[in-house]
């Protein structure tokens, strides 16, 4: 859809050569590379800083209006984030990678900032980086928690990693 709600083809909004930034939707970014186009793979529901931790009224910092109503962005879900997801078999050469997003209009100074994307970042880093299966979520939390001291030691305003505590973890 173009800024109006108008349904255009992909061909209607942008030229062949293009490399589409993919930011509303997996299926968005199937389409698009079914139709020949090279994408940067960011769905907003599991990309988008914007969307609210998942940790509820620990969560002092406030989010943007619309993102209120959607399903939290927690650690897990950033972690399981592929690009290729949904992508169909030949078809992986035309993702050229993934990206996250931090809005920033609606963050009031660095302490925000960094409550927001940390420890999210660790897991999409972990999840853009790493060969892509197989993960296990349950190893990167005990190395998260661990990186998460070291960056709290370092005066950064990292959020609590808002899972199960599970032994060793404090989750604080």
């Amino acid at each position: 859809q173009d800024k109006s709600g108008e349904r255009r083809t992909p061909e209607e909004m942008y030229p062949r050569d293009a490399i589409v930034q993919s930011w509303r939707d997996v299926e968005s970014g199937r389409d698009l590379v079914m139709d020949g186009y090279e994408i940067v793979a960011s769905p907003s529901r599991q990309t988008y800083y914007t969307l609210p931790i998942g940790l509820g009224a620990l969560d002092p910092f406030p989010y943007r209006q619309w993102t209120r109503t959607e399903k939290p962005l927690d650690l897990e879900t950033c972690y399981r984030f592929s690009p290729l997801q949904s992508i169909p078999n030949g078809y992986e050469r035309f993702v050229l990678g993934g990206e996250v997003c931090a809005w920033t209009e609606s963050t009031h100074n660095r302490a925000e900032l960094e409550w927001k994307i940390f420890p999210r970042m660790f897991a999409h880093a972990e999840a853009l980086w790493a060969d892509p299966m197989p993960r296990r979520f349950d190893e990167f939390a005990v190395r998260a928690e661990l990186h998460r001291k070291r960056i709290l030691a370092r005066g950064v305003n990292c959020s609590p990693l808002g899972i199960a505590k599970k032994k060793g973890m404090t989750n604080e």
